[in-house]
């Protein structure tokens, strides 16, 4: 009834649609457990379109670049004020073979702007590239993609001082650090929203109070948000403030399903309100696949 409440124009049942959202969960989360216990590819799943393309695991942090993250640059700055620049650093470039060249930079809080375009340079020439393919990484027009970034992080560092005072008040929520690293040059509300749940493992948000109650709808997630439960990838616009707290608003309705035992199994990690959105965009993706649309990422 509370989900007929919050979308009265939906059209099936609430059971179906909880319960394709999690059998795609469940499945996605069981198949990163067969490949970490050594099942052969082959035992992985059933599913044709999880075998065939690649998706983004239910937890972000199970995710490489993350894991990769997490051990050596998040932990060991987590209760430090660098953290903070670290993130924004890591998740502009959001690719391993970068962190790597820069870990030792952002450790010793060097910011030397020719060391780090020496450093990217090396990257580039060995890799082809410097940035992930995941999504899309925004820098001035007519400039290289290090030229670029270089600008806008050395921008954010000037910053610094200024983002450190807002975000050491105690009271600190997710939505108004969010607000605030949206007035950095490039860094759009999908990229403001990856570093949120970054410092949300770090001492600046792990005890903010929207931790359960707040994350901000990203481009795929709203599109998943509007084709599973209207049929209409373009129902919700996300820049628009209704919008957006109506989409918060089912996700909520989703979150608190993920606490019975029937959609998720309780002894597995626990879901989070950004855990409900990222799965909006991979549940996206997935009925693209169902219906037949070709499906950028094939696995290999």
């Amino acid at each position: 009834k509370f989900m007929l409440n919050v979308v009265p124009n939906l059209q099936t049942g609430i059971d179906r649609v909880l319960g394709f959202y999690f059998n795609y969960c469940r499945e996605r989360y069981s198949i990163l457990l067969k490949r970490r216990a050594g099942f052969p590819q082959e035992k992985w799943t059933e599913d044709p379109i999880l075998k065939a393309f690649r998706f983004t695991n239910v937890f972000r942090e199970d995710d490489a670049m993350t894991i990769w993250f997490r051990e050596h640059i998040r932990e060991p700055l987590r209760d430090d004020a660098r953290v903070l620049m670290a993130i924004i650093a890591c998740r502009w470039f959001n690719k391993i073979e970068t962190g790597e060249a820069l870990r030792p930079l952002l450790l010793g809080n060097i910011w030397d702007q020719e060391i780090w375009r020496s450093e990217l340079n090396k990257v580039k020439q060995r890799d082809g590239t410097i940035c992930t393919g995941a999504y899309m990484i925004k820098t001035p027009a007519a400039m290289s993609k290090i030229d670029g970034i270089l600008q806008c992080l050395w921008k954010a560092k000037q910053r610094e001082e200024e983002l450190l005072y807002g975000l050491t008040r105690s009271n600190l929520t997710q939505q108004q650090c969010w607000e605030r690293l949206c007035t950095l040059d490039y860094i759009g509300g999908f990229t403001a929203n990856e570093i949120i749940v970054d410092l949300t493992h770090t001492f600046f948000l792990e005890n903010a109070s929207d931790i359960m109650s707040w994350t901000n709808p990203g481009p795929g997630g709203a599109a998943g948000i509007g084709l599973l439960l209207y049929g209409d990838r373009k129902k919700f616009n996300r820049t628009k403030d209704s919008d957006r707290a109506e989409m918060i608003n089912i996700m909520s309705v989703f979150l608190k399903a993920s606490q019975e035992e029937r959609y998720w199994p309780q002894d597995w990690p626990r879901f989070t309100l950004h855990t409900i959105q990222f799965n909006f965009c991979e549940i996206f993706k997935y009925m693209q696949g169902q219906a037949g649309f070709r499906l950028k990422r094939r696995y290999r």
